[in-house]
């Protein structure tokens, strides 16, 4: 289980010598919904999980249907690097639109993203 702790002043958490990036999930209106601290090397969707915030997926994180896509409004260079299978399923359209598909979008660093409402 990853440790929840306070947002501080800087958009890192430290959690004894170990310092936690940062995600924003927003909604399709861009509020806030929750920043969540997160360990290192999981993906959009297992942080959101964790936090409880619901992002659609019907293929259960199997990078397929697309349906997890969410937009990417800051911190895109603090996400691991897009796979053919994300970039197949995004299609050419999303790919420059700062889309990413949340069960494939491994965080490395401080993110705020939207989930938009697809369905």
């Amino acid at each position: 289980m990853i440790p929840k702790v306070a947002i501080t002043a800087a958009r890192t958490a430290k959690v004894d010598t170990a310092i936690l990036p940062v995600v924003d999930f927003r909604d399709g209106e861009g509020e806030v919904i929750q920043q969540i601290s997160s360990a290192s090397g999981q993906t959009l969707l297992e942080v959101s999980r964790s936090a409880q915030i619901e992002i659609d997926r019907f293929c259960g994180g199997r990078p397929s249907c697309g349906t997890c896509r969410i937009i990417v409004m800051s911190g895109a260079s603090n996400l691991g690097k897009m796979g053919p299978n994300q970039a197949l399923v995004l299609g050419p359209v999303n790919v420059g639109k700062d889309c990413r598909l949340a069960c494939q979008a491994v965080v490395r660093g401080d993110v705020e993203v939207q989930i938009p409402r697809w369905f």
